[in-house]
């Protein structure tokens, strides 16, 4: 009885998972990239992975960063594509997001999209958060350097190490605040992403990416912040 639920259970996940997971084909993918952005993949000889990314959101920032408003980006349930991106005349987090996972990841890193909800410590408060419309929230990217990680601001140029806690550079106030975060979720509403219609936009595919990272690495239970 306890096998055929178990098995049950983990057919049903799997079938959730298909029906809402978002097309990690098309959200960050690269081909429409501003070329301006190119110079900077390829003259990284010589630095280390974090300066790097450093240098590389810095670019992004001096090219896009006067476009930022964190309450007119692209509307939703439209199309979110590169090109859409470069016509947009102003960006909020989400809309930067898949563009600077993309980057990271064209440099072998392991890069993951987070949903960031101001939340306090307990379980309890977490759900009550997110299940709450309006609650403060912000997009984010979990990058991993060997088994460090790192949390990288999507609007400013900062980062914050997880085993550590040490910030650099400027992060959204959101981080000075009790927050956490859930990999892989990139909306509570589901009208980022086509089909426009789901409950929400989740990439389970880079969810379980994480998760075998996790697992493998046992980095997760030194940092409680995420869950």
């Amino acid at each position: 009885m306890f096998k055929k639920l178990v098995v049950t259970i983990i057919f049903s996940i799997g079938l959730f998972s298909i029906f809402i997971n978002v097309n990690t084909a098309t959200y960050y993918n690269l081909e429409n990239l501003d070329h301006q952005l190119t110079p900077s993949l390829f003259s990284m000889e010589g630095t280390d992975t974090l300066t790097s990314l450093v240098q590389i959101r810095r670019k992004f920032e001096s090219i896009y960063g006067h476009r930022a408003d964190e309450n007119n980006g692209i509307p939703r349930s439209q199309s979110r594509t590169s090109a859409d991106y470069h016509q947009s005349l102003s960006y909020e987090c989400h809309d930067n997001l898949p563009q600077l996972l993309g980057l990271f990841k064209q440099i072998g890193n392991e890069a993951y999209p987070v949903f960031v909800i101001e939340s306090r410590d307990t379980l309890f408060h977490y759900f009550e958060a997110l299940l709450t419309p309006g609650n403060r929230t912000h997009a984010a990217i979990l990058v991993y350097i060997g088994n460090r990680p790192y949390l990288f601001d999507t609007v400013s140029v900062g980062y914050i190490d997880l085993l550590t806690g040490e910030q650099w550079g400027e992060m959204n106030p959101i981080f000075q605040r009790s927050y956490k975060y859930i990999v892989g979720l990139l909306s509570r509403h589901g009208e980022f992403y086509s089909p426009y219609y789901l409950p929400i936009d989740f990439d389970f595919f880079l969810f379980f990416k994480w998760l075998t990272h996790v697992i493998t690495s046992r980095i997760g239970a030194k940092n409680d912040n995420a869950w």
